[in-house]
């Protein structure tokens, strides 16, 4: 391992190699996640509710990474995904809530629902808010609320 490295790191200057290779995983990662996500919403269907379309919005001013609706009930779901460290906060649904208000699709006669997909769980905050408010979490790829 030790011949490894020092090869690495002749060649790719070491941390900067390192560093690169990193940042690059970890952005291709969380795009990944965020396919997945819109799958798992497919096997979902009969815990949440039956999707016409699942995918991605995005405007001028905001992206949301997945959104799932049934036109004809009326529904809308919301979801962000975080390939994090961290466990995901009370933050990022309040954000997503925020990002959700400006949607104009069926806006004032409309029932919205939340997803929140985490790599690395859920602070107790979150999860005692998910409980209180009907958000469904989704750790890696398990439902563990909802």
């Amino acid at each position: 391992m030790d011949n490894y490295n020092y090869v690495l790191q002749k060649m790719f200057n070491g941390l900067q190699y390192d560093s690169a290779v990193n940042s690059g995983f970890k952005i291709i990662a969380s795009q990944v996640y965020e396919r997945v996500a819109g799958e798992l919403l497919t096997a979902w269907q009969d815990t949440i509710f039956a999707f016409e379309r699942i995918g991605r919005y995005w405007d001028s001013a905001q992206e949301i990474d997945v959104v799932g609706l049934n036109s004809q009930e009326k529904k809308i779901l919301f979801g962000e995904c975080k390939w994090s460290e961290k466990p995901v906060g009370t933050d990022i649904y309040e954000d997503l809530k925020k990002k959700a208000e400006k949607v104009a699709w069926n806006k004032g006669d409309r029932t919205t629902y939340y997803i929140l997909f985490s790599k690395s769980g859920f602070t107790d905050g979150m999860l005692a808010r998910a409980k209180r408010d009907g958000v469904f979490l989704v750790e890696k790829d398990m439902l563990v609320n909802g």
